[in-house]
Protein backbone atom coordinates (compact mmCIF):
# COMPACT_ATOMS: atom_id res chain seq x y z
CA UNK A 1 0.00 0.00 0.00
CA UNK A 2 1.08 3.41 -1.42
CA UNK A 3 0.32 6.64 1.13
CA UNK A 4 0.76 9.74 -1.68
CA UNK A 5 2.32 12.16 0.55
CA UNK A 6 4.56 12.35 3.84
CA UNK A 7 4.19 14.75 6.08
CA UNK A 8 1.47 15.61 9.47
CA UNK A 9 -1.41 14.06 7.77
CA UNK A 10 0.55 11.50 6.39
CA UNK A 11 0.82 10.85 10.04
CA UNK A 12 -2.71 10.64 10.83
CA UNK A 13 -3.37 8.24 8.09
CA UNK A 14 -0.77 6.17 9.81
CA UNK A 15 -2.40 6.25 12.78
CA UNK A 16 -5.44 5.06 11.41
CA UNK A 17 -4.37 1.90 9.64
CA UNK A 18 -2.96 1.14 12.71
CA UNK A 19 -6.11 0.82 14.41
CA UNK A 20 -6.88 -2.53 12.83
CA UNK A 21 -5.00 -5.26 14.51
CA UNK A 22 -4.14 -6.95 11.41
CA UNK A 23 -1.74 -3.48 10.17
CA UNK A 24 1.30 -4.73 9.09
CA UNK A 25 4.11 -2.15 8.56
CA UNK A 26 6.12 -3.54 5.76
CA UNK A 27 3.50 -3.12 3.70
CA UNK A 28 3.45 0.67 3.78
CA UNK A 29 5.46 2.34 2.04
CA UNK A 30 4.89 6.77 1.56
CA UNK A 31 5.68 8.89 -1.51
CA UNK A 32 7.30 12.52 -1.65
CA UNK A 33 8.65 13.09 -4.39
CA UNK A 34 9.33 16.92 -3.10
CA UNK A 35 12.99 16.06 -2.68
CA UNK A 36 12.84 17.80 0.58
CA UNK A 37 12.53 14.19 2.49
CA UNK A 38 15.79 14.08 5.52
CA UNK A 39 15.93 10.50 5.37
CA UNK A 40 14.45 7.03 3.63
CA UNK A 41 12.43 6.50 6.17
CA UNK A 42 9.60 7.48 8.06
CA UNK A 43 9.88 6.73 11.85
CA UNK A 44 12.99 4.64 11.21
CA UNK A 45 10.29 1.99 9.53
CA UNK A 46 8.54 3.21 6.64
CA UNK A 47 9.98 3.93 3.15
CA UNK A 48 9.85 6.98 1.48
CA UNK A 49 9.64 6.40 -2.35
CA UNK A 50 10.65 9.65 -4.48
CA UNK A 51 10.56 7.99 -7.90
CA UNK A 52 7.23 6.70 -8.67
CA UNK A 53 7.75 5.20 -11.86
CA UNK A 54 10.54 3.27 -10.78
CA UNK A 55 7.99 1.89 -7.89
CA UNK A 56 5.37 0.97 -9.80
CA UNK A 57 7.62 -0.86 -12.40
CA UNK A 58 8.13 -4.08 -9.66
CA UNK A 59 3.99 -3.63 -9.43
CA UNK A 60 1.02 -5.08 -11.38
CA UNK A 61 -1.28 -2.88 -9.34
CA UNK A 62 -0.54 -0.82 -6.09
CA UNK A 63 -3.50 0.46 -3.26
CA UNK A 64 -3.46 4.11 -2.45
CA UNK A 65 -4.37 6.26 -0.12
CA UNK A 66 -4.25 10.11 -0.59
CA UNK A 67 -1.83 11.42 2.64
CA UNK A 68 -2.22 15.04 1.97
CA UNK A 69 -5.06 17.53 3.07
CA UNK A 70 -4.47 19.81 0.46
CA UNK A 71 -7.51 19.73 -2.19
CA UNK A 72 -4.80 20.24 -5.06
CA UNK A 73 -1.79 18.42 -4.28
CA UNK A 74 -4.81 15.55 -3.52
CA UNK A 75 -6.33 15.86 -7.12
CA UNK A 76 -2.79 15.73 -8.26
CA UNK A 77 -1.82 12.50 -6.79
CA UNK A 78 -5.06 10.91 -7.27
CA UNK A 79 -4.41 11.84 -11.05
CA UNK A 80 -0.97 11.06 -11.30
CA UNK A 81 -1.31 7.21 -9.98
CA UNK A 82 -4.61 6.60 -11.77
CA UNK A 83 -3.11 7.93 -15.02
CA UNK A 84 -0.36 4.78 -14.99
CA UNK A 85 -3.31 2.64 -14.77
CA UNK A 86 -2.09 0.74 -11.95
CA UNK A 87 -3.51 2.72 -8.71
CA UNK A 88 -6.11 1.18 -7.34
CA UNK A 89 -7.49 4.39 -5.00
CA UNK A 90 -8.60 2.98 -1.34
CA UNK A 91 -11.14 5.12 1.28
CA UNK A 92 -9.97 5.36 4.76
CA UNK A 93 -12.24 5.48 7.50
CA UNK A 94 -11.37 5.25 11.11
CA UNK A 95 -12.82 3.15 13.59
CA UNK A 96 -13.92 5.69 15.82
CA UNK A 97 -15.71 7.94 13.08
CA UNK A 98 -19.82 7.85 13.39
CA UNK A 99 -21.40 7.39 10.33
CA UNK A 100 -24.88 6.82 9.90
CA UNK A 101 -26.44 3.44 7.98
CA UNK A 102 -28.77 5.21 6.08
CA UNK A 103 -28.43 6.56 2.54
CA UNK A 104 -24.47 7.47 3.03
CA UNK A 105 -22.60 7.64 -0.18
CA UNK A 106 -18.60 7.33 -0.11
CA UNK A 107 -16.32 7.71 -3.14
CA UNK A 108 -13.49 6.18 -4.07
CA UNK A 109 -9.96 7.68 -1.86
CA UNK A 110 -12.04 9.35 0.81
CA UNK A 111 -10.58 9.72 4.13
CA UNK A 112 -12.29 10.38 7.07
CA UNK A 113 -10.78 10.76 10.47
CA UNK A 114 -11.32 9.82 14.23
CA UNK A 115 -14.39 11.53 15.97
CA UNK A 116 -16.17 12.73 12.48
CA UNK A 117 -19.89 12.38 12.70
CA UNK A 118 -21.80 12.05 9.03
CA UNK A 119 -25.63 11.92 9.14
CA UNK A 120 -27.91 10.74 6.87
CA UNK A 121 -28.31 10.89 3.14
CA UNK A 122 -24.83 12.52 2.88
CA UNK A 123 -22.93 12.37 -0.52
CA UNK A 124 -19.06 12.74 0.20
CA UNK A 125 -17.37 12.98 -3.25
CA UNK A 126 -13.98 11.07 -4.85
CA UNK A 127 -10.59 12.16 -2.74
CA UNK A 128 -12.21 14.50 -0.24
CA UNK A 129 -11.37 14.38 3.46
CA UNK A 130 -13.37 14.57 6.55
CA UNK A 131 -10.82 15.23 9.36
CA UNK A 132 -10.76 14.80 12.79
CA UNK A 133 -14.35 15.94 14.83
CA UNK A 134 -15.83 17.38 11.86
CA UNK A 135 -19.91 17.31 11.96
CA UNK A 136 -21.55 16.77 8.42
CA UNK A 137 -25.79 16.99 8.95
CA UNK A 138 -27.94 15.25 6.91
CA UNK A 139 -28.27 15.75 3.19
CA UNK A 140 -25.09 17.13 2.90
CA UNK A 141 -23.30 16.97 -0.24
CA UNK A 142 -19.23 17.12 -0.34
CA UNK A 143 -18.16 17.59 -3.55
CA UNK A 144 -14.38 16.45 -5.00
CA UNK A 145 -11.34 16.71 -3.61
CA UNK A 146 -12.68 18.74 -0.64
CA UNK A 147 -10.93 19.20 2.60
CA UNK A 148 -13.17 19.88 5.56
CA UNK A 149 -10.68 20.41 8.44
CA UNK A 150 -10.70 19.51 12.10
CA UNK A 151 -13.87 20.71 14.48
CA UNK A 152 -15.99 21.94 11.51
CA UNK A 153 -19.66 22.14 12.22
CA UNK A 154 -21.75 21.32 8.76
CA UNK A 155 -25.62 21.65 9.21
CA UNK A 156 -27.85 19.72 7.08
CA UNK A 157 -28.50 20.35 3.28
CA UNK A 158 -25.38 21.86 2.73
CA UNK A 159 -23.65 21.71 -0.69
CA UNK A 160 -20.06 22.02 -1.04
CA UNK A 161 -18.08 22.47 -4.09
CA UNK A 162 -15.42 20.52 -5.17
CA UNK A 163 -11.41 21.44 -4.59
CA UNK A 164 -12.78 24.05 -1.70
CA UNK A 165 -10.85 24.13 1.85
CA UNK A 166 -12.52 24.62 4.74
CA UNK A 167 -10.53 25.83 7.98
CA UNK A 168 -10.70 24.44 11.57
CA UNK A 169 -13.78 24.88 13.72
CA UNK A 170 -15.98 26.59 10.59
CA UNK A 171 -19.34 26.67 11.01
CA UNK A 172 -21.58 26.40 8.22
CA UNK A 173 -25.23 27.10 8.57
CA UNK A 174 -27.95 25.23 7.44
CA UNK A 175 -28.84 25.17 3.54
CA UNK A 176 -25.96 26.49 2.22
CA UNK A 177 -24.26 26.06 -0.70
CA UNK A 178 -20.51 27.07 -1.31
CA UNK A 179 -18.97 27.13 -4.83
CA UNK A 180 -15.82 25.42 -6.12
CA UNK A 181 -12.37 25.90 -5.23
CA UNK A 182 -13.45 28.21 -2.22
CA UNK A 183 -11.33 28.51 1.33
CA UNK A 184 -13.13 28.91 4.01
CA UNK A 185 -10.93 30.57 7.06
CA UNK A 186 -10.55 28.76 10.56
CA UNK A 187 -13.31 30.22 12.62
CA UNK A 188 -15.47 31.53 9.65
CA UNK A 189 -19.44 30.97 10.39
CA UNK A 190 -20.92 30.76 6.84
CA UNK A 191 -24.67 32.35 6.94
CA UNK A 192 -24.72 32.82 3.18
CA UNK A 193 -23.98 31.22 -0.22
CA UNK A 194 -20.98 31.23 -1.24
CA UNK A 195 -20.07 31.32 -5.36
CA UNK A 196 -16.80 29.62 -6.91
CA UNK A 197 -13.42 30.79 -6.43
CA UNK A 198 -14.50 32.72 -2.96
CA UNK A 199 -12.18 33.05 0.47
CA UNK A 200 -14.37 33.65 3.12
CA UNK A 201 -13.30 34.88 6.74
CA UNK A 202 -14.76 36.28 9.89
CA UNK A 203 -18.22 35.78 11.81
CA UNK A 204 -20.44 36.48 10.18
CA UNK A 205 -18.26 35.60 7.12
CA UNK A 206 -17.06 38.11 3.95
CA UNK A 207 -16.55 37.01 1.00
CA UNK A 208 -13.55 38.62 -1.19
CA UNK A 209 -12.33 36.63 -4.24
CA UNK A 210 -8.80 34.63 -4.29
Amino acid sequence: MLVLGSGGFAMQILDVLSENESFEKSLVHFFNDTGKVSNDYIHSEFLIVSNLDNYLEGHDSIDFLLGTGNPKIRKHFFELICSTSKGNPIRIISNFARISRINVEIAQSVSIMPGSIIMGNVKIGTGALINCNSSIGHDSVIGEFVEVCPGVVMAGNCIIGSGTFIGSGAVIFPGIEIGENCIIGAGTVVTKDVTDNMKVIGNPGIANLI
